[in-house]
C-alpha cells in the first residue's frame, strides 16, 4: 500500500490525449508501446501534502513512456512520474522522435491524495482520498 496524486478530469484529459499522441508517434513503425493505466502519480510510502504539482511533457526513459512530475512540500520538492507506457520489444531501440506538447508543464490546482493498492486482477484500488487545492 501507498499514497498516489489522483488527476481531477481536467487534468487526465490532457495527459491522455497526450499518451495517446505520444503512443501514436513510437508506434508508428510498428508496435512497440503499451499504454498503462491509471496515469496517477506514485508518491511511495509517505504521505504527503503537496503545495504545489508541476507535470512534464511526456518523454521516452528507457522502456517507459513518462511524464516527470515534481512535487513540492513545505520541506521539499520530488521528481516522481506518471507511467503512460511500456515497451514491450526488448531488441529495438526507440528511434521515433515525441511530437511537440505546447500545453506543458501544467500544474493542476486541483487533484486527490489516496492510499493506493493493487487488488490483484481487478487493478488498483483506493481508499482514504481527500481533495488537495493549490494556491
Amino acid at each position: 500500500m501507498g499514497f498516489s496524486i489522483i488527476f481531477n478530469k481536467d487534468t487526465l484529459f490532457l495527459l491522455t490525449s497526450a499518451q495517446k499522441k505520444a503512443l501514436r508517434r513510437l508506434n508508428k513503425q510498428q508496435a512497440d508501446f503499451m499504454p498503462c493505466f491509471p496515469l496517477w502519480c506514485n508518491l511511495g510510502e509517505k504521505k504527503v501534502q503537496p503545495t504545489n504539482v508541476v507535470i512534464s511533457a511526456p518523454i521516452v526513459q528507457g522502456k517507459q513512456l513518462i511524464f516527470p512530475v515534481s512535487v513540492k512540500n513545505d520541506s521539499q520538492t520530488s521528481a516522481l512520474f506518471v507511467l503512460a507506457g511500456t515497451k514491450i520489444h526488448d531488441e529495438q531501440t526507440v528511434c521515433a522522435a515525441l511530437p511537440d506538447f505546447p500545453e506543458f508543464p501544467i500544474s493542476p490546482r486541483v487533484f486527490r491524495i489516496a492510499e493506493t493498492a493493487d487488488i490483484g486482477e481487478n487493478g488498483f484500488g483506493t481508499k482514504n482520498a481527500r481533495w488537495i487545492k493549490t494556491e
